[in-house]
């Protein structure tokens, strides 16, 4: 069982994910479950994708190997190193789409029943952040543009979906850091779901550099790993605090302070969307 999450995040596609495996007898183990795939040319790192997958652990692992000679075939073919564009990704996710539903549907032939959903985030490189979800009959669904971001594994139904939606997560007005809101999504629900870890640092993001002009992929800083947990803590400690100022001094009491405190944020674009949402919550009662 597992938790993975993926983001829209400004030119580029956030990969979050639990590290907790239980075997077929309940053992439980820790295991990677984010899975680059890149090459390296003339010393030179060339970062094509990020797969993810939750459910049977040795179809995940047959299915990456699989995907990523897909995208290597397609890579050596090159004359010149880069990433897929728009319409060449459109086909290695076709061909990915066709591997997985002859596979699953020879397993099945065989009596075995399929229980995997895999992710596949991805940058082309006319620099459009790419996402897509392969579901347990191996059709793909992409959510680059809605709804923006992906769920997968037990952790969905006992408390990701619903953290989602009480937070209103929108990948365009979200205004926070998705790697902090991330892991704080995986802490909440491992408190909840014993199938589920605490978040340990298992966080990709593939992106669009703008000033080199290439796609690059990379994991959490373990400073930014003890970051995250620490403030994810104190959010937490912090929502029922909130909750309970509420009920003391009143709904109108602390929309009014609220207001106070956006007047100080300096951004423009920050305080502007702040306010905005506060609108929301006064058009709402």
């Amino acid at each position: 069982m597992t938790f993975i999450i993926a983001l829209r995040w400004g030119n580029g596609i956030l990969v979050t994910a639990d590290t907790r495996v239980s075997s077929m007898i309940g053992i439980m183990r820790e295991e990677r479950k984010i899975f680059p795939i890149g090459f390296y040319i003339d010393g030179e790192e060339y970062d094509l994708a990020l797969l993810a997958g939750a459910g049977d652990a040795t179809i995940i692992k047959q299915n990456m190997e699989n995907i990523q000679k897909i995208f290597e075939n397609w890579f050596t073919s090159l004359e010149k190193p880069r990433n897929p564009k728009e319409d060449e990704m459109e086909k290695i996710v076709q061909q990915i789409e066709n591997y997985l539903i002859n596979r699953y549907s020879e397993l099945k032939n065989s009596g075995i029943e399929i229980d995997t959903t895999m992710l596949l985030a991805s940058v082309t490189q006319e620099g459009n952040p790419k996402l897509y979800k392969f579901d347990d009959r191996g059709l793909c669904e992409p959510l680059h543009d809605n709804p923006g971001y992906a769920l997968i594994g037990s952790g969905t139904l006992t408390g990701g979906l619903l953290l989602l939606k009480l937070f209103d997560y929108d990948p365009i007005k979200f205004i926070g850091d998705r790697g902090l809101f991330s892991s704080f999504l995986i802490d909440c629900v491992s408190e909840v779901d014993t199938s589920v870890s605490p978040f340990t640092g298992d966080s990709y993001y593939i992106r669009w550099d703008e000033d080199k002009k290439r796609v690059l992929a990379g994991s959490l800083y373990p400073e930014m790993i003890k970051e995250f947990k620490e403030k994810s803590a104190l959010r937490k400690r912090l929502i029922p605090l909130f909750w309970f100022m509420l009920d003391s001094l009143g709904e109108e009491k602390i929309i009014e302070n609220w207001k106070k405190l956006v007047r100080q944020i300096k951004d423009e674009n920050i305080r502007n969307t702040i306010k905005e949402m506060i609108e929301n919550v006064d058009k709402g009662r």
